[in-house]
């Protein structure tokens, strides 16, 4: 039984006002102190308490990695309820009881036993502590002051078959050094009640500090937590950072300041994100606000923090329009990765690119760094398509029709993934995943393709993606175990979810807090109402954090190594701007290379290169696209079941340029021309076929339909694609359209015949132009001038 680690549960409940406490205490198999916790709890029957406090102390087995546990309980009737022989008033706790057996699993071996409630004194101690509590009180290694006594008198754990009358003391252990030196002593169930006091000194004597350091108290420090706490992205956030406390503190148990959270469910509105925040800041008076699921939540609430001082953390909100004196953004701006779109296109030679973005914060902030990097490198946008968050199916269907019908094939998509993997799905059914598309999806979905089911997988067959690259480390991989077992356990109904970036951020940011709120310990964390009129309003009555500046400026500060990276923010925004390309095929997402800003496209990451930036595709690994063909497409087509419509202009005088002829019926129509010919030899030297059809600009008698400048505006209205004709290239014109090269000169010339070549007065042809008394007087003037300036 040396493994085993004993842990005491109880509840206690006031049957007055319905509130409870929850006490949950461990030691091991000699008696050492191995942490405990009080919590608050709110239910209708003290057997709820009972049996959620068994629940609590599942939970904190599974957060301190214990394998081999014995669960010890003064509720007969919980025990027979685990084993199924439970009876009366069992059927109120059987969701709970479900708890007990889910969380079973999770650990080597799990014995729980009945104990009689002098020695469960100590677990029904913290209990009642936790009536009293406003928050979650935990303890690492050193028991708190007021269980030291109890501990004293409760009994120690012993192997099963003991007789249940038999009773010893337990002591408390609150050191390391201690617990190390007890192992040398022989077993406490072979010695008397003197020896057992002995040992007791003997361990407080190896370290006589370690209840003096149990006296000491820790300062709370409300945090507020808004999410989406139905969505899989507001679960993982939740549990990362719940885990990220529990990881500091343990490691920093000397702390004198510890993180309270007040978590509010957003339910993915903007509004009632809005309210919590409000609520949280002016009847919680909290220190800081962590989450913020989209970035349209986020826009209000930073607004409400620069007001009130309040710290904005957000790990999920990623639109580059917003900012704020007291935003810190945990997570990569968008903007970082128009850059890295522009040079994929640019390394793969396509000349056009249509934008497809979500209508809402998150996808119009970073439409206009798109449109400037693409336009940096000479890639034209014939079309931004802008999709409603709440778009049905069928409004997708009429978006992706419309895109069906236009030449360009690349696709450049920033929407949110519950969205973009409904508008894939069409995509597919519409046949637009086939050959000769290319699809490009920014980070904001690429970054949760591993958390995706197979049906979102094989919809999205051939797409490039953005990843956010994260290092992969020991650190990272212990945790992702952890957390893959915690969270199944906390959400048995969400099958095979994965860890992805947003979660470590949360991790991350939850850190950073914890270490920054250290640093302000002396601070003053209360608020002061600002001088405002009685007829206000509510938002208007905000308090003012006096911590708040403060815990700004060390939130600025804060460096250390994270889960996703070095954490170092500049700005109020976290410095990571590398990311790694993938290929989504048949077994999920497949990296082909990396884009960083002093390298470009890389396949593997060097940080050491310090060659130029490069564009080149040969950088990157093969890719497999759309259609599972490996030839690159070429960025366009003509639509299927039409012709390159060639406008082209219809004159009675240069016909040599363009000719059009109308034959005996109105139905047959010729067009000839050098113009025409060289538009011809053109199309046959491209390597691919393109059927065209030449479309006069007439009218139904046959006319001309207009002036030049008319015809080019046809061409830029889109009701033809291309012009071909004796067409000047005039600056009015290049303002809406694109012109070749030209491949004739242009100009007015005039030929006029000489006569009589051999009269010698020809020689003086030059003069004629003017009279001679004009040019007399020319001549008077520059000698009048040449004089002039001699004198002078």
């Amino acid at each position: 039984m040396s493994n085993y680690v004993k842990i005491n549960f109880d509840g206690a409940w006031k049957k007055d006002s319905h509130f409870a406490g929850l006490g949950v205490v461990a030691r091991d198999a000699i008696g050492s102190f191995c942490g405990g916790l009080a919590t608050p709890f709110h239910c209708n029957l003290a057997l709820v308490a009972e049996a959620a406090a068994g629940v609590c102390a599942f939970k904190f087995a599974l957060n301190h990695n214990f394998t081999d546990i014995i669960l010890e309980t003064d509720l007969k009737i919980l025990v027979e309820g685990v084993r199924g022989g439970g009876k009366n008033g069992v059927w109120a706790i059987q969701s709970l009881l479900d708890e007990f057996k889910k969380f079973s699993v999770c650990f080597r071996s799990v014995l729980r036993s009945w104990v009689p409630r002098i020695l469960n004194r100590a677990a029904h101690k913290a209990a009642a502590i936790g009536i009293r509590a406003k928050q979650l009180e935990s303890w690492a290694v050193r028991p708190p002051p007021f269980l030291v006594g109890v501990l004293l008198s409760d009994g120690l754990p012993c192997p099963p078959g003991r007789n249940e009358d038999e009773t010893s003391l337990l002591l408390p252990i609150p050191s390391r050094s201690a617990v190390s030196a007890a192992r040398k002593l022989p077993p406490a169930s072979v010695l008397g009640n003197h020896e057992v006091l002995f040992r007791f000194l003997v361990y407080c004597s190896i370290n006589n500090s370690s209840l003096a350091a149990a006296e000491n108290t820790t300062i709370p420090i409300n945090v507020g937590v808004v999410l989406d706490l139905e969505t899989r992205l507001g679960k993982m956030g939740m549990s990362c950072i719940d885990m990220a406390l529990s990881d500091f503190y343990s490691s920093h148990g000397y702390y004198s300041t510890r993180l309270i959270l007040h978590t509010r469910d957003s339910m993915s509105d903007v509004v009632v994100a809005a309210a919590a925040a409000l609520d949280l800041i002016n009847n919680v008076e909290v220190q800081a606000i962590i989450g913020l699921e989209s970035s349209m939540q986020a826009s209000f609430v930073i607004s409400l923090g620069d007001k009130a001082q309040v710290p904005i953390i957000s790990f999920t909100a990623t639109s580059p329009s917003l900012g704020g004196s007291y935003l810190f953004r945990i997570a990569q701006n968008d903007s970082s990765q128009a850059e890295a779109i522009s040079t994929i296109i640019q390394a793969f030679g396509w000349s056009e690119a249509v934008l497809i973005t979500i209508d809402s914060e998150f996808g119009l902030g970073v439409t206009p760094y798109l449109t400037t990097a693409l336009h940096a490198v000479g890639v034209r946008i014939p079309y931004w398509s802008v999709i409603s968050p709440m778009a049905t199916d069928d409004q997708i269907l009429v978006e992706l029709y419309k895109l069906m019908k236009m030449q360009t094939r690349v696709f450049i998509v920033h929407i949110l993934p519950s969205l973009g993997f409904r508008f894939f799905a069409k995509a597919k059914e519409v046949g637009m995943m086939d050959e000769g598309y290319v699809w490009i999806v920014t980070s904001g979905m690429a970054n949760v393709f591993s958390s995706s089911n197979f049906s979102v997988i094989d919809n999205m067959q051939g797409v490039l993606g953005l990843k956010t690259y994260v290092p992969n480390t020991k650190e990272l991989e212990n945790f992702r175990a952890r957390w893959q077992r915690k969270f199944q356990q906390d959400n048995p109904t969400i099958p095979d979810d994965k860890l992805n970036v947003f979660g470590l951020w949360a991790y991350d940011a939850a850190w950073a807090l914890a270490m920054a709120v250290e640093k302000v310990a002396g601070t003053n964390f209360s608020f002061q109402k600002m001088n405002i009129s009685p007829n206000s309003t509510y938002l208007g009555r905000l308090e003012v954090s006096q911590s708040g500046p403060q815990l700004a400026r060390e939130i600025s500060r804060t460096r250390f190594k994270g889960l996703s990276g070095d954490f170092s923010l500049i700005k109020g925004q976290l410095q990571s701007s590398t990311f790694q390309v993938i290929n989504m095929n048949d077994n999920g997402e497949r990296g082909v290379g990396f884009w960083t800003p002093q390298n470009g496209l890389v396949r593997k990451l060097n940080w050491n290169n310090t060659s130029t930036y490069s564009t080149s595709n040969a950088n990157l690994g093969p890719i497999i696209w759309p259609g599972e063909t490996m030839s690159t497409p070429k960025g366009w087509d003509i639509p299927a079941g039409s012709n390159l419509r060639v406008l082209v202009p219809v004159k009675m005088l240069f016909k040599e340029f363009v000719n059009v002829t109308y034959g005996p019926s109105s139905h047959t129509t010729t067009v000839a021309g050098y113009c025409i010919e060289v538009f011809e030899a053109v199309m046959k030297t491209l390597p691919y076929a393109v059927s065209y059809q030449f479309i006069p600009f007439a009218t139904p008698n046959g006319e001309s339909a207009g002036t030049y400048d008319e015809l080019v505006n046809q061409v830029f209205l889109g009701k033809y694609d291309v012009a071909v004709g004796d067409i000047s290239i005039r600056a009015n014109r290049a303002l809406y359209v694109d012109f070749t090269l030209p491949y004739t000169e242009s100009g007015m010339s005039m030929i006029v015949p000489i006569k009589d070549n051999n009269n010698p007065r020809n020689t003086w042809v030059f003069l004629k132009p003017l009279t001679w008394d004009l040019w007399v007087t020319s001549g008077c003037f520059f000698h009048i001038h040449w004089f002039c300036g001699l004198g002078s």
